[in-house]
């Protein structure tokens, strides 16, 4: 236990029955991070729908860990089940959205026929589904001391099954790109890449994996994550792009 004048924080590890004060506290800075990330690429271009749609990805992500907070943070059974189901809907909409970002982004690969959009969307919607009914995903409550460990195994393998296979196709829209571009959107494709990797994959073992076969303890790791994809993002395209705009209009 430290103590600062007028605050106390406390570092003891985390059971399934402990919240940690300050991983809300920094789950609830990174949410905000997600939030300035969405708005900043939207007024990027406010009409492109790459810009559009990685925003929404941005949105999703920060309902996603308020959800999480919720979790470690709600008292009564049914908002604990509420937190988690939510947590559920907003991980679906976050690969949803990112697979037509991934669709979008630079220049279409392909176009998608309408059975392609309809299963995209049954698909999707179908995993809402099972997340927000009770019973399903997780009971209409759940006890405190079962708040990490409450997810049923059967919808969460066809949770799992159904992120793997929406990532993968988003990443193989990217990687079939970035090795037909060169230039400024090679770059930035590379970038997109490297950015959302890492959240993505921690988001699959500790939010998805693990949940289903042990404890959904850990999700607050994929969280941490999510402050590398921020940052890179801001430095990378957003930064260094102003300051290469600036020094181009330098006069010589």
């Amino acid at each position: 236990m430290l103590t600062i004048p007028s605050q106390t924080i406390n570092f003891t590890l985390a059971t399934p029955s402990v919240t940690l004060p300050w991983i809300v506290v920094i789950m609830g800075i990174v949410a905000l991070m997600c939030l300035a990330l969405a708005y900043r690429t939207w007024i990027g271009n406010t009409t492109h729908p790459s810009n559009i749609f990685y925003a929404i990805v941005s949105l999703m992500i920060m309902f996603w860990i308020f959800s999480l907070i919720g979790i470690r943070l709600a008292m009564d059974p049914v908002l604990i089940s509420l937190s988690i189901r939510m947590s559920g809907i907003f991980g679906a909409l976050i690969v949803f959205f990112f697979y037509i970002f991934t669709y979008h982004f630079a220049f279409k690969r392909f176009y998608l026929t309408k059975k392609q959009y309809a299963l995209l969307f049954a698909t999707t919607a179908l995993i809402i589904l099972i997340s927000i009914t009770p019973g399903y995903l997780v009971p209409g409550r759940v006890l405190p001391e079962n708040r990490f460990d409450s997810e049923s195994p059967l919808w969460g393998i066809v949770f799992t099954i159904y992120y793997i296979v929406i990532v993968f196709l988003a990443f193989r829209n990217l990687w079939t790109k970035y090795r037909n571009m060169d230039g400024i959107w090679r770059s930035r494709l590379r970038q997109i890449m490297i950015a959302t990797s890492a959240p993505l994959l921690t988001g699959g073992i500790f939010g998805l994996i693990l949940p289903t076969f042990s404890t959904a303890e850990f999700e607050w790791i994929t969280v941490f994550c999510l402050v590398f994809m921020v940052v890179y993002i801001w430095y990378q395209i957003f930064w260094k792009t102003s300051q290469g705009v600036k020094k181009a209009q330098r006069p010589r």
